[in-house]
């Protein structure tokens, strides 16, 4: 979606210099046209199955957005009331999502089952007895799955890995299968089948493969129980190209692999996909405040904050970073780096870059995903705006937030 016209930067076909005169920076720049792009390819890998595709709301909680993708028949996999909230003011209906989380609260749970939401993925033993307290006081029979962690290695960061059995989410296999065969008779809940989500940006087929397996052989052993399953909530987790060298999931391998499997399961498929279908639809414009040179290192100071994108200072994340404006200049090692008080508030580190003056700006691409959405005010900083390019058209979806926001809930 970015490109050069002229020796300066467009996303699809607008200017990004324009847009950031007009709307200053920070500024969060999304692509619909390349979240349709995205939506396709998921499409197309699961053509041969029965789909129903719940975006992760955590990734991207744009009201504009998400109201995008339900009018796409897309649902939402939420997990606070906040992004409950999101989902329903975007019109997408309770009867389209799924929650999610490890530690619910009894309001989250209640407030599912009171508005019959298409999934409970349910993640401990309590959790199932909580949900059948609630299913019994309010006379409700919800749709329940559960989810499980089949203890695989999902090779990315660990912050961010959550299918291994050290990690806070899922259930172990055997618990598992002796919760399914009690809930499987309960008189509050309806079974519908189980929920694996084994990390995130996951890069290789494998782990997929290694868990898609294990749940396969658990569908076996369950059939022998005269328990069936409707569905198989696969997560998500596929991995984008952040780094521009063609490190993305190989669609082509995952559909050769993984497709089989799931197939012969003969379950419908539930896909929760947030950085996949967002990530690289995201850019991030900042500007560029002054340069430094420290004992011979560079610095590029931004005004880009970790407030503002902490993946690279929380995760050590990498982002394609691209100037706007295409001059030929000498090529330097620098730190990209924000102006807030801490050291590790970073763009990044040891970049090699052109040499780039004062008021240049600057793209962070692929931040559609766990840009905004984690965002903060600190060191007071307001939260940016951000737009959305349809075509040739251009929408301020979420207003610069200002000193006053920030301030407004102060009682005086």
């Amino acid at each position: 979606m970015l490109d050069y016209k002229n020796n300066m930067l467009y996303i699809e076909n607008v200017s990004i210099e324009e847009l950031a005169e007009k709307h200053k920076t920070p500024l969060y720049i999304y692509s619909m046209d390349q979240i349709n792009r995205n939506i396709e390819k998921i499409k197309k890998v699961f053509e041969d199955l029965p789909l129903k595709i719940v975006f992760a709301v955590k990734a991207n909680n744009n009201i504009k957005i998400l109201k995008r993708l339900g009018d796409m028949g897309i649902g939402a996999d939420v997990v606070t009331i906040g992004e409950i909230e999101a989902a329903k003011r975007a019109g997408i209906s309770f009867k389209d999502m799924v929650i999610n989380g490890n530690a619910k609260t009894e309001e989250e749970i209640e407030f599912a089952i009171r508005n019959d939401f298409f999934m409970i993925n349910v993640d401990s033993p309590d959790e199932f007895e909580i949900v059948e307290d609630f299913a019994k006081k309010l006379g409700k029979k919800p749709n329940i799955s559960f989810r499980l962690n089949p203890d695989v290695d999902p090779k990315t960061h660990p912050h961010i890995s959550t299918g291994l059995k050290k990690n806070k989410f899922g259930i172990n296999f055997e618990v598992g299968y002796l919760l399914i065969k009690e809930a499987h008779k309960s008189p509050y809940v309806n079974f519908k089948g189980v929920h694996t989500h084994i990390g995130s940006q996951i890069l290789e087929v494998s782990p997929f493969y290694d868990a898609f397996t294990k749940v396969k052989e658990l569908i076996s052993r369950l059939k022998r129980k005269r328990i069936s399953l409707e569905y198989y909530n696969i997560g998500g987790g596929w991995g984008i190209d952040y780094k521009r060298t063609g490190e993305g999931l190989d669609l082509n391998e995952y559909k050769e692999k993984v497709i089989p499997i799931l197939k012969s399961m003969n379950v419908k498929i539930i896909f929760e996909p947030g950085r996949f279908l967002i990530g690289n639809a995201g850019a991030l414009v900042g500007k560029v405040l002054l340069t430094k040179i420290n004992e011979g290192k560079r610095f590029i100071f931004v005004d880009i904050g970790m407030n503002d994108l902490i993946r690279p200072s929380l995760y050590d994340a990498y982002h394609h970073i691209l100037p706007v404006k295409k001059v030929k200049r000498p090529e330097i090692v620098a730190d990209i780096m924000g102006q807030l008080c801490e050291s590790g508030d970073k763009v990044a580190e040891g970049r090699k870059i052109p040499e780039m003056e004062k008021d240049e700006y600057l793209v962070v691409c692929d931040t559609g995903a766990y840009g905004y959405s984690m965002a903060s005010n600190y060191n007071s900083r307001p939260k940016p705006e951000e737009i959305l390019i349809e075509g040739d058209k251009v929408s301020i979806i979420r207003k610069r937030e200002t000193i006053n926001d920030m301030f407004s809930l102060i009682p005086d």
